[in-house]
Parts: structure tokens; C-alpha cells; sequence
């Protein structure tokens, strides 16, 4: 006997601090923020408990039939990725209170190791960094995502990158939570991505700084992006990986640059005339505006230079 959604959904409203949104405007969790993108449902989980309780309501086979698990993701941030269809006909997860908060586990002489939710995002992160006299995190500031997304998409700047400073990470493994300090980084990848691992803390080690060395560090960083990325305009970060060939690295939007393609529109979606790195949302576009441009892009670069340009965006379908 197939299991109807209002049975899900009524099981979902026994659990504790969580609440929910049903066919839910996703264009505010997006910084894309696309026009016509909606979910079935949208949660948020308050509590790691109510998180666990959730997945597994989802997660079982007989709520739907023997075959699949509900369809579901959990969003961050909303940077760097969009959802392929105007109606995503699945659950989506976000990350609330308990899993957004940072606390010093302790020190050892110019090393301090701390514990971040997965929902903290990176904004907050540096100014707690900064009020507690804490450097090393100074090039993340102005990346709009969260820690427990820069993770999993190893996420990097101005030659750093956050797998140099991860000591552990708790993810959810067969309805439980474990730590787990066996894991491997690549350019902006992890085997937490690979093996689609839901991470819910992370111990970090930073280091002994003081505010005005933090603070200078970070507004330089930061004044960097405004420089030289689109920041009057929505857009979804850096949409491609730079591609390595014969030891040395080839940058993308140098390409699309060099192609003369800053400025070219697809409905409201346009490569930015700042930086040809990133789409912008121009007016009102929509993530297939954004995919539609995308694949432009990687069919001009293909013609013209064989190469393959690898997508950093992820798109859910």
C-alpha cells in the first residue's frame, strides 16, 4: 500500500523544534535568487535531534514504496547552487539554532581549536574569529556560504583553502552521528561530497591573533572580491573550476573573457562584464536562464579551445 505525503507530513509535525513551510519561494535561501523556484516543502531543523528524526522519516523506504527514499537535500547557504526545475517535488532541509553555533574547545599554545555547526555561515564565523582575537580564516571573509558547505565543496581563496585548517568532522552515518577524522580533500571537492555525507559540526584549529591584525586582514580580503567580483547583482559564486593541464592551471573566465562573451544575456542570466567567472542575475532570471547561459559558455570554450569546462554550481534535479 503506497503511503500518501500526508502521512510524511503528519509524522513530521510529531517532531519537536522543527518548523515547516510548505510550497515554499526558494528564491530568499538562494543567492542566486531565481525567479520561479519553489520546493514542496521546506524544514528547518532547530536541534540535531529533530534533524536525525527527520531524515529517518524521510529516509524510510515504506513512506513512499520499497524501492526509494522521499527526495530531499539539505541547503546551506544557498551559494553555489540551484535547483533545475521551477518545482522541486521534494523536502528540503536547512539548518537552524543548535547547528549554527561556534565555541572554543581549547588551546595549546599559539593553536585554538574550535567547534562550528554546520550552519554557521562564514560571515559570522570571522566576526566570532575576530572578537575572540582568532586568525588564519581572514581570506574566507566575504564568501557567502556556510562552514558546513565550504567542507564539502573544499572551499578556497587568495591560495587558501578550508581543508588546511579541518582537525574532525561529525557527520550522520546509519541514523547516527560520528566523528570521523579519516576523510580526503581535492580542488573544490571531498570525499564528504563524493559520498553525499551529512556533516553537522566540525573542529577547526585556528591560531592566536589580536582584533586590529584580523580586522585589517579582513577588510583587505574582502575589498579584493568587491574589486573584482559582482556584488551588485545576485549571482551563485564562481561558476566553473579552473582546469589543470600539464602542471599548470587555466582559468575559465580568462577564457570566456577572451572569447568577448562578457555581457551576453539569456532571458535575465548574463556573464558579468566585472568578472566572466560569474552569471549574474541581470533581471528576474530564472535557473534555467542561468543553465541555458551556462552551457553556452562550455559550448563556445569547447569550440574553440577542446576543453571541457567542469561546472563548480552544483543543480539539483
Amino acid at each position: 500500500m503506497e503511503i500518501t505525503n500526508t502521512h510524511i507530513l503528519k509524522n513530521l509535525l510529531n517532531i519537536k523544534n522543527i518548523k515547516i513551510f510548505l510550497n515554499e519561494n526558494l528564491k530568499r535561501y538562494l543567492t542566486f535568487k531565481p525567479e520561479n523556484s519553489f520546493c514542496k516543502c521546506l524544514i528547518i531543523c532547530n536541534t540535531k535531534k529533530s534533524l536525525l528524526q527527520t531524515l529517518s522519516i524521510l529516509k524510510d523506504k515504506h513512506m513512499i514504496n520499497c524501492k526509494q527514499v522521499t527526495k530531499h537535500c539539505i541547503l546551506g547557504n544557498g551559494s553555489n547552487v540551484l535547483f533545475k526545475n521551477s518545482f522541486y517535488n521534494g523536502y528540503v532541509i536547512k539548518l537552524g539554532k543548535e547547528l549554527k553555533k561556534t565555541v572554543i574547545k581549547k588551546s595549546c599554545n599559539n593553536e585554538v581549536y574550535i567547534s562550528v555547526g554546520a550552519g554557521v555561515n562564514l560571515f559570522n564565523l570571522n566576526y566570532f574569529l575576530k572578537t575572540h582575537d582568532l586568525g588564519g580564516l581572514e581570506w574566507s571573509y566575504g564568501i557567502p556560504g556556510t562552514i558546513g558547505g565550504a567542507i564539502i565543496m573544499n572551499a578556497g581563496a587568495f591560495n587558501n583553502e578550508i581543508s588546511n585548517f579541518v582537525q574532525k568532522v561529525k557527520i550522520i552515518e546509519n541514523g547516527k552521528f560520528k566523528w570521523v577524522t579519516n576523510f580526503n580533500f581535492f580542488y573544490r571537492n571531498s570525499s564528504f561530497k563524493q559520498n553525499k555525507d551529512i556533516i553537522i559540526e566540525v573542529i577547526l584549529k585556528v591560531y592566536k591573533s589580536d582584533n586590529a591584525s584580523i580586522d585589517k586582514l579582513q577588510k583587505e580580503y574582502l575589498h579584493k572580491r568587491l574589486l573584482s567580483q559582482p556584488h551588485n547583482y545576485p549571482s551563485a559564486g564562481s561558476v566553473f573550476k579552473r582546469i589543470k593541464k600539464n602542471k599548470e592551471f587555466i582559468y575559465p573566465a580568462k577564457l570566456i573573457d577572451n572569447l568577448g562573451l562578457k555581457g551576453v544575456i539569456i532571458g535575465g542570466a548574463e556573464i558579468s562584464k566585472k568578472h566572466a567567472g560569474f552569471i549574474i542575475n541581470k533581471k528576474n532570471a530564472s535557473a534555467k536562464d542561468f543553465i541555458q547561459l551556462s552551457k553556452f559558455i562550455k559550448n563556445k570554450i569547447k569550440e574553440k579551445y577542446n576543453l571541457n569546462l567542469v561546472q563548480e554550481v552544483e543543480i539539483i534535479t
